[in-house]
C-alpha cells in the first residue's frame, strides 16, 4: 500500500485478503475528521491461458450506473489515470455501488470488483441564488440556498453588512429578514438599505460550499399624467418612451420632456 501525499491510499495488486473497512483520519488543532470506507475485493479465477511477451492490455472500468469508461479518460468527476487508477473527484453519497475494472487482451481478460461505500462527503449546494438578484422596493424577495451533504450542513447566510445569520430547526427573525430552516432567505419590504452582497455558505466536518448574489433593489417610478388629461396619443407616446428609458437606465433615468415622480 501507498499513500500520496494528496491523501490518496493506493493497494498494488489487491486480494481477496486486503477486504476489510479502511478509515482515513485527519487531525488538526481544530479536532479530528474520519472517513471510513468498506472495501470488498472479489477475485475472479481466469481460465489458464499463454500470454506473449509486450501484449497491449485494454482497460476499462465500469460505473455502478453501468457507464464504461476507458482508459485514458475524463468524464465530468470521473478520470482514469494514465496508471488505470480511477479517481472521482467531488464524492457524494449517489457514488457508491460495485465498481469494476476489466483489463484484457488478445489472450483474455481479468475482473476486478470493488464495492464503494459513501458515509461521508462535504457539502454541495443544490439549489442556491443567482449571481445578481433584482428586487422591487418593497416587494418581498426570497434567496434560495439549499446543500446536501454528510454529516449534517449547517447552512449560514452573510448580509451586505457582514452579519451571519445561522439557520437552525425553527423559522428566525432578524430585522426584515426571515431565515427559514432549510436555509431560504426571505427579505420583506426591502429598500436600498438592504441592497448588497449575500453569500450563502453550506458546511459540515468534511468541508464547505458557497453562493453569492448582488441584491439590486430597485425603485419603481410614478408617472404623472396630469399635463396629457386631454391629449391621450400623447400620454400613450410619453408612458411608452419612459418604459424604455426605464429598462434602459435600470430604473434610475429622468425625462426632461416629462414629469415624474420617485417613490421615496
Amino acid at each position: 500500500m501507498v499513500v500520496h501525499q494528496n491523501g490518496t491510499l493506493e493497494i498494488h495488486s489487491p486480494k481477496e485478503t486486503d477486504s476489510g473497512q479502511l478509515v482515513c483520519i485527519a487531525r488538526n488543532e481544530g479536532g479530528e475528521v474520519r472517513l471510513v470506507v468498506n472495501l470488498d475485493v472479489k477475485t475472479v479465477v481466469e481460465k489458464p491461458q499463454i500470454r506473449a511477451p509486450k501484449a497491449n492490455v485494454q482497460l476499462a472500468w465500469t460505473l455502478p450506473s453501468g457507464v464504461i469508461l476507458s482508459r485514458p479518460q475524463r468524464a465530468g468527476r470521473y478520470t482514469i489515470q494514465p496508471n488505470g487508477t480511477l479517481a472521482i473527484q467531488q464524492v457524494s453519497v449517489y457514488d457508491q455501488g460495485p465498481y469494476v475494472c476489466r483489463a484484457s487482451n488478445e489472450y483474455g481478460s481479468s475482473l476486478l470488483s470493488i464495492l464503494v461505500n459513501v458515509i461521508a462527503y462535504p457539502p454541495k449546494i443544490t439549489n442556491g441564488p443567482p449571481s445578481v438578484t433584482y428586487a422591487k422596493r418593497g416587494v418581498a424577495v426570497q434567496l434560495n440556498c439549499v446543500a446536501t451533504g454528510i454529516p449534517k450542513v449547517e447552512l449560514a447566510w452573510e448580509t451586505p453588512d457582514k452579519i451571519r445569520l445561522a439557520a437552525n430547526a425553527k423559522p428566525k427573525l432578524f430585522e426584515n429578514k426571515y431565515l427559514l430552516p432549510q436555509g431560504s432567505l426571505i427579505i420583506q419590504n426591502p429598500t436600498q438599505r438592504d441592497a448588497g452582497i449575500y453569500r450563502c455558505t453550506a458546511r459540515n466536518a468534511i468541508g464547505f460550499d458557497s453562493k453569492a448574489t448582488v441584491l439590486n433593489v430597485c425603485r419603481v417610478p410614478v408617472y404623472n399624467f396630469h399635463r396629457f388629461a386631454y391629449h391621450p396619443f400623447q400620454a400613450f407616446r410619453k408612458c411608452i418612451q419612459f418604459f424604455f428609458f426605464y429598462i434602459e437606465d435600470q430604473f434610475t433615468t429622468t425625462i426632461s420632456s416629462g414629469h415624474f415622480t420617485l417613490e421615496s
